[in-house]
């Protein structure tokens, strides 16, 4: 299908922008070198962008980056307001109609001039988790910033191109940024930049198109002026409420750029947590775990059930790279010692089962409890946090242990997804040897880096 090659090609494209990132930041995309490298993982994830909810941090970093370019930036912009518009008009969408209005605001809002690419693509980095965890989870989403704008800072391609050591003062420039769009937010000029993409939309018609891309266009022109029409009243009443969104945001990242280190040296061996009050700890090298795949029969179901086929696909890649975050927010010994336990008590259940887990979570929590004593925070804090923090640890390594659980536990299932897709993963956990490559890979993480190190895997689906 035309979707499907688009998506290959588009691939390649990115990747060897990413990969030839200083050269296409000087010259434009037209300067960039013929020769294709290598696929990397995350490209699928970068080219959805605001289509795909749940982007790891490396993808997140990874639009960042692409957005330095000139052109691609304009492109990335345009493609998150497709995004925004569909919401709309997918049953889906569990937001309210007024939250799909902040976001779209928000969203065009991206389009008044930064202070520059930088502090643009680090912005960029803010509003996809201000998307993700709403408008009404500012702190959450400033502070799930923090990771990848660090790691942004510390891609050996970025410093090529913007030379910064501060963090503390590059969030106080993008909440100086965020604090100028609030002061030039107004109806009239978000509606003026709402045209402008429809006049950009229109234009690529003009191009030889395949017709099944010219018709994905048409009808994106048609659902986008469309909801123009309709937007003046919704427009004058979501304003307000943007404009309070970035300036609370402003403030969040201003006093999140007070409680970090000044000036503080990147390395790029050290990964700084998102935490506040996490120790610095080692994120160990990627490693790509073989691949899943549904099967034969279950693609046969669903087809057979009528589900949409691309649907089906996105899900079963959002629920891979769920389990990849929960993996990826243990450390190699946490891992490593659950994997013990599940070995013995795993599959006898009951009491033993109960009394295992019992006492590694509370081995858990006393390691936390003194890491989170050292870091600065009182008995209580301290106690608080660790009890919290191994509670998710826990439901991270039951996920991985139980063919019906998924991230959140088994309870939580239907909410999170198809559930025929997570027997699916989950049944493929013991097979073709990817429980002992990933034990095989904390042992060597943990050898080179020590116990703190953090997973840092990669699940993906079969090409």
């Amino acid at each position: 299908m035309w979707f499907d090659s688009f998506i290959e090609s588009a691939n390649k494209f990115l990747n060897e922008v990413y990969e030839e990132l200083e050269t296409a930041y000087k010259s434009g995309v037209e300067g960039i070198g013929n020769t294709l490298h290598g696929t990397v993982d995350w490209v699928w994830g970068t080219l959805l962008g605001n289509w795909n909810p749940n982007q790891t941090t490396s993808q997140i970093v990874a639009d960042a980056a692409l957005g330095l370019v000139p052109i691609l930036n304009i492109i990335l912009d345009i493609r998150d307001l497709i995004a925004c518009i569909y919401a709309f008009y997918d049953e889906e969408n569990e937001n309210s109609e007024q939250e799909k209005w902040i976001m779209l605001i928000l969203i065009l809002s991206g389009f008044i001039p930064f202070l520059g690419d930088s502090i643009k693509a680090m912005g960029r980095i803010v509003m996809i988790n201000i998307r993700r965890y709403g408008s009404q989870n500012i702190e959450k989403a400033v502070q799930s910033s923090l990771e990848p704008i660090v790691e942004f800072l510390q891609d050996e391609k970025v410093i090529r191109i913007i030379s910064t050591n501060q963090i503390n003062k590059v969030l106080k420039d993008i909440a100086d940024q965020f604090r100028e769009q609030a002061r030039q937010l107004n109806s009239s000029k978000i509606t003026n930049f709402w045209r402008e993409v429809n006049l950009k939309i229109r234009g690529w018609l003009d191009y030889p198109l395949p017709e099944d891309i010219k018709q994905f266009l048409q009808k994106t022109l048609l659902l986008s002026e469309n909801l123009l029409g309709k937007s003046p009243q919704p427009l004058a009443a979501g304003i307000g409420e943007v404009k309070v969104i970035l300036l609370k945001t402003a403030d969040e990242l201003e006093q999140s750029g007070l409680k970090v280190q000044q000036n503080v040296k990147f390395n790029r061996k050290e990964d700084i947590t998102t935490s506040r009050h996490s120790p610095n700890v080692t994120r160990a090298e990627r490693r790509t775990i073989r691949c899943f795949q549904p099967s034969n029969s279950l693609l046969k179901k669903a087809k057979s059930e009528g589900k949409d086929i691309h649907k089906f696909e996105k899900e079963y890649y959002r629920q891979l790279k769920d389990q990849q975050n929960g993996i990826n927010q243990l450390s190699a010994k946490e891992y490593l010692d659950g994997r013990d336990i599940y070995e013995k008590y795993g599959r006898i259940g009951g009491q033993a089962q109960q009394q295992a887990r019992e006492n590694y979570q509370k081995k858990i929590e006393k390691s936390l409890e003194g890491s989170y004593r050292k870091s600065g925070l009182s008995l209580n804090e301290a106690e608080i946090q660790a009890k919290n923090e191994s509670k998710k640890i826990m439901r991270q390594l039951d996920a991985l242990h139980s063919p019906d659980m998924i991230a959140g536990g088994k309870d939580k299932v239907m909410r999170l997804g198809d559930a025929s897709i997570n027997r699916s993963i989950g049944s493929q956990w013991r097979k073709n040897g990817r429980l002992d490559e990933m034990d095989d890979y904390a042992k060597e993480m943990m050898a080179k880096y020590g116990e703190h190190a953090k997973m840092n895997v990669e699940l993906n689906r079969c090409k």
